[in-house]
């Protein structure tokens, strides 16, 4: 697998507390959704064998073997991934990459009808989002459309050549999506053309050099050994070796140390691996677009599809080269 990708992925992965505090008797149900004050929630089965339908365990902190449906969990995943506002139909498509996702986990652990909440590393970028509205006038609504494209999608799931594909998917593109690797064939670079217009497409940061020979010091080369960065190194002897046909940093040197452009975002908290670094005075400007990793669906442009009339199968097919959609 492309080192990019891989650090893409294994970054920021998390599951929210939210999730299971939603199974846990504060969650809305369905004839409550139109109240603002939090209902006693669905209930979890616990009986194991009675139980057939695709499901998680949700196993983190209770101490409890308590399931849910993954149907049933999918809302919640979706409402942490995605702005509620976007286009009914880029929720849909969240929803089928979200169950994809969770599908692949389940097969990879071998055990395709059930998994353990704790095996799961979702990524929820907007769980902050999510436990703002929880408690407002807008939460019942927000979460119900989060139920509806969980239902009008149920069971489906993205497939190439007979596996579930690797769902990955980000906020805002620099411009286009990045292509994949040998791993991912179905990556492919797609033109979004709406992401420069979205607010914050464009940040700026500035370090010291102290602060910046710090950072890229801590990361690891790959046997392991240290990078010793002096600050004298920038901003001079700041050199972009690389980036992909999207536009991201995909090598640099920095005094004399090849780095990954990837691993770079991460060591400074950088929104974007689309980056340009220059010296400001005594400091050191960084300027990103984008916001994520850059690979696979751009929310943003999938909310743009959506108002334009796109399904939520073609803007999947718009930014997954090959796929085939499976019903299960």
């Amino acid at each position: 697998m492309d080192k990019r990708i891989l650090l893409a992925v294994s970054s920021g992965l998390l599951i929210p507390y939210i999730i299971p505090l939603f199974f846990r008797g504060t969650l809305f149900r369905q004839e409550d959704m139109g109240r603002t004050a939090p209902a006693p929630g669905y209930s979890v089965q616990t009986n194991k064998e009675s139980q057939t339908a695709p499901r998680i365990r949700l196993d983190r902190g209770s101490g409890q073997k308590e399931w849910v449906e993954l149907e049933t969990y999918l809302p919640s995943v979706i409402a942490c991934q995605i702005p509620p506002d976007y286009h009914k139909e880029a929720l849909k498509a969240q929803a089928i990459l979200a169950r994809t996702y969770i599908r692949r986990q389940m097969e990879t652990a071998g055990t395709s009808g059930e998994i353990a909440e704790s095996a799961l590393n979702l990524e929820v970028s907007g769980e902050n989002r999510l436990k703002t509205l929880w408690g407002t006038d807008l939460f019942p609504s927000y979460y119900r459309r989060f139920e509806e494209a969980v239902q009008e999608t149920e069971g489906i799931t993205l497939i190439w050549d007979g596996q579930y594909i690797d769902p990955l998917f980000t906020s805002v593109t620099a411009g286009a999506t990045r292509p994949g690797d040998g791993e991912h064939p179905y990556l492919i670079s797609a033109s979004c053309p709406e992401d420069p217009k979205v607010q914050d497409f464009t940040q700026e940061f500035t370090v010291t050099p102290e602060q910046a020979a710090s950072l890229v010091s801590s990361i690891p080369s790959e046997d392991g050994s240290a990078r010793s960065v002096p600050a004298e190194a920038f901003p001079d002897q700041v050199q972009i070796v690389s980036r992909d046909s999207a536009g991201y940093v995909t090598e640099l040197q920095i005094g004399g140390y090849l780095f990954d452009g990837e691993e770079v975002r991460q060591a400074f908290g950088l929104p974007s691996a689309c980056f340009f670094m220059e010296g400001s005075g005594n400091d050191m400007r960084i300027t990103t677009k984008g916001r994520g990793h850059g690979w696979g669906m751009s929310q943003a442009e999938a909310d743009a599809k959506g108002r334009e009339g796109w399904t939520a199968e073609e803007i999947l097919e718009y930014f997954y080269a090959g796929i085939s959609f499976s019903s299960e």
